[in-house]
C-alpha cells in the first residue's frame, strides 16, 4: 500500500506536504458524535492513529474491494 506524503489542510494552509501524510479512516469516533473521525498520521517510520475534527483536510485514500 502506498501513502503519498500529501500533508493536511487547515483552512487555506497546507502543512507537511512532501514529508508527512494524514489519512481519514471511515470510522467516526462514535455514532453520537459525527464531528470527529479517526485518522492515520505517517511521518517517515513514525505512525500514529488519533482522531480530529472532520473539518480538517486529511487525505482520503480510496480502496477497492
Amino acid at each position: 500500500v502506498f501513502f503519498p506524503a500529501a500533508g493536511y489542510r487547515d483552512g487555506s494552509y497546507l502543512y507537511g506536504a512532501g514529508s508527512s501524510g494524514s489519512y481519514w479512516t471511515s470510522s467516526p469516533i462514535s455514532s453520537d458524535n459525527s464531528y470527529f473521525s479517526y485518522y492515520l498520521y505517517l511521518l517517515g517510520d513514525y505512525e500514529n492513529m488519533s482522531h480530529d475534527y472532520r473539518l480538517f483536510g486529511e487525505s482520503v485514500r480510496a480502496v477497492c474491494q
